[in-house]
């Protein structure tokens, strides 16, 4: 049994520009995924979100909100749950984007999406 891994294994550490160069190739790529067509949806929006809820870069917020809010309508229904889970996220321009999108989701499904965005009627800050 091997108490560390061989040294051709050891990964050596990425440094952090490279690491949001490749995060950034990643949005873009998953974006430009569900621009396309619908087939990976359930793996680009969830994963293009989740970075984006990461990355903390005003750049990309922009362009990611500008991408979304293009985006069809039904395409992002598939994100519903993952966008109410971040309304409360700590950066301003991520919760506007969100609110902007779900405005949009409310508008196109309003039967849908009333009984998901009620429960935020309520919702008070610093909870």
């Amino acid at each position: 049994m091997l108490d560390t891994p061989p040294s051709d294994l050891t990964m050596n550490p990425i440094p952090a520009d490279e690491i949001n160069k490749r995060t950034i190739q990643k949005i873009f790529y998953y974006i430009q995924s569900l621009q396309v067509g619908h087939k990976f949806i359930w793996q680009s929006l969830p994963r293009v979100l989740e970075l984006w809820f990461s990355f903390d870069e005003k750049r990309i917020h922009d362009y990611v909100k500008q991408e979304l809010l293009k985006l069809d309508n039904f395409k992002l229904a598939q994100g519903l749950q993952l966008l109410l889970s971040r309304f409360g996220h700590p950066n301003a321009i991520v919760r506007e984007t969100i609110l902007a999108v779900l405005s949009k989701l409310a508008v196109a499904y309003p039967g849908q999406c009333a009984w998901w965005i009620f429960q935020f009627h309520h919702f008070e800050d610093g909870a």
